[in-house]
């Protein structure tokens, strides 16, 4: 059994686990594959938490575990995390904008269109982004007009490391309301 002790200064993680389907203290990665660049980034933002003892699923880690169909895959990963890491590009803004009745647009990325349109049925359902943590990755370019309602609170990478740890351990800032 190996445990990640997290970095001083670090939040404590919610659950060390060896299992990579470890329960309801595990956390999926959603992200659109924009280019080779992006995926890398993602995978390598991944790996950081997953090397602090935070279990991140991601579809390019778990490729065995696809067999069963990545939409089915993605859906159970979804209902079982946490939170779900979502990394914003313009492409999966693009993504998240189109009509659930339109599958030529979304039959390419289909797992990706199916990860958003369950995200946006559990926002709509609860009224709540609290599963959601929006991640923004440097020079990525994301317009504000193109933000869907669930994506308004966005972290950025790295300079809201802390903040995230916050979040994924269920202790949010709370920002101080302004006149």
């Amino acid at each position: 059994m190996t445990v990640t002790i997290p970095a001083p200064g670090r939040p404590t993680p919610v659950a060390l686990s060896t299992a990579p389907n470890a329960g309801p203290d595990s956390f999926y990665a959603c992200y659109f594959p924009e280019n080779e660049w992006f995926k890398l980034q993602v995978a390598s933002v991944v790996n950081f938490f997953r090397n602090n003892g935070y279990p991140v699923e991601m579809d390019v880690m778990n490729s065995c575990e696809l067999s069963s169909g990545p939409t089915r895959w993605a859906e159970q990963q979804i209902r079982r995390a946490r939170n779900v890491l979502i990394f914003l590009s313009p492409g999966l803004l693009r993504l998240s904008g189109v009509d659930e009745d339109d599958p030529e647009t979304h039959q390419e990325h289909e797992r990706v269109w199916y990860e958003l349109a369950l995200l946006k049925k559990i926002f709509l359902q609860t009224h709540s982004a609290s599963k959601m943590v929006c991640i923004a990755l440097p020079n990525t370019n994301i317009k504000p007009q193109e933000l869907p309602l669930w994506a308004e609170l966005i972290y950025k990478w790295p300079e809201d490391e802390q903040k995230i740890f916050k979040r994924l351990n269920d202790k949010p800032i709370i920002q101080p309301w302004k006149c």
